[in-house]
């Protein structure tokens, strides 16, 4: 059944629609002022998040839209929860912080000593390889020939 029973394209003349809805937004710009929003907003809500708008049947993703303000309450009740407020004044949010500011130094602290052996480590690493490859190089340079004392027959 249509939102609209005899009305073509828009609201009653009172401006209620036939469910006795006086809350009926026509229109992106019309949705997004009752929540306070910007269009492209609501309509990414809409994409994202399911926000409870219709469209005429069979008509695709660019439309026409309309939607009851009692639906868009709902959905903001169901989709967006209140954040919580303290009501404890006795200082444990308090001793919480502390607790935090210390764990963030002492991390903070490792960190740097797990940097600096890092970077020793690095060093040496580096280190190594030069003498490696120094090793190499001389090897490299030495002829395959060379014999030492114990490699001559009968020389002991």
């Amino acid at each position: 059944m249509s939102p609209f029973p005899g009305i073509k394209g828009g609201r009653a003349m009172n401006g209620e629609s036939a469910e006795g809805d006086p809350r009926l937004l026509t229109c992106w710009k019309d949705i997004a002022n009752y929540l306070g929003k910007g269009v492209r907003t609501v309509q990414r809500w809409e994409r994202e998040y399911g926000l409870p708008v219709r469209r005429p049947s069979g008509v695709h993703y660019k439309s026409t839209v309309i939607a009851h303000a009692r639906d868009l309450d709902a959905w903001v009740e169901a989709q967006w929860s209140q954040r919580e407020t303290k009501t404890e004044g006795n200082g444990a949010s308090q001793l919480g912080m502390t607790e935090l500011i210390q764990i963030s130094r002492e991390l903070r602290f490792a960190h740097q000593t797990l940097m600096e052996e890092t970077s020793a480590a690095v060093e040496l690493l580096v280190e190594s390889c030069k003498q490696l490859e120094s090793t190499r190089a001389a090897k490299a340079t030495s002829p395959p020939w060379r014999f030492d004392e114990r490699d001559i027959p009968g020389s002991s």
